[in-house]
């Protein structure tokens, strides 16, 4: 069994939570794990990367929602999600096969047109319910404690935001007005850059 990346239960869990499946865009409706060594999922106004993970080899591999959702269900939060050549595994028990590779018209969304240009420490107005599926993710993925108020980065009202997460974690989120035009790369968004490997 030759594994391509690992992640843990609650990462994945995470991540999925943070799919819509009302958008009609279809590569936004499962979890890409990619050849830099992440994870990501998007619902084009929130979005989560989780690093350090063992880079896939090839084209990227796309987990579906609902399969992610059906292979996760009564994991433990300790537990890892092994994405291997014959299947996926929760610890050593395979729960799915030959997870899908990212060819032809599925294709990863294009992930910097939801980088922030640049963070100076301002608060952002957003909307109530974005913001509470955005901090219920952050618990998810165990780099916010419960009930907390995430701290967050951007450069002002309106503008999208980065939350205060460790090295390995990106969480990023974007008012619901935002323009869908890639935004000015600049010095602010570096870091973001960097991490997403854009």
């Amino acid at each position: 069994m030759n594994v391509l990346t690992t992640i843990s239960v609650a990462a994945a869990k995470a991540l999925l939570r943070v799919i819509d499946m009302d958008d009609e865009r279809k590569h936004l409706h499962g979890v890409w794990f990619g050849n830099d060594g992440r994870a990501m999922a998007t619902n084009g106004h929130i979005l989560v990367a989780v690093g350090g993970l063992q880079a896939i080899v090839g084209a990227q591999v796309f987990i579906h929602h609902d399969e992610l959702k059906d292979i996760l269900k009564g994991a433990k939060p300790k537990a890892t999600l092994g994405i291997c050549d014959d299947g996926l595994y929760v610890e050593s028990r395979r729960v799915l096969k030959e997870p899908l590779r990212a060819l032809g018209e599925l294709q990863p969304p294009p992930w910097i047109r939801i980088v922030p240009t640049s963070f100076n420490g301002h608060m952002a107005e957003f909307d109530s319910e974005l913001m509470e599926r955005f901090r219920r993710i952050l618990e998810t993925l165990e780099v916010l404690e419960d009930g907390a108020i995430p701290v967050l980065y951007t450069n002002g009202p309106g503008r999208c935001a980065m939350a205060k997460t460790p090295d390995h974690v990106m969480a990023l989120i974007m008012p619901l007005m935002n323009s869908k035009s890639p935004p000015d790369p600049n010095e602010g968004a570096a870091q973001a850059l960097r991490f997403l490997g854009t």
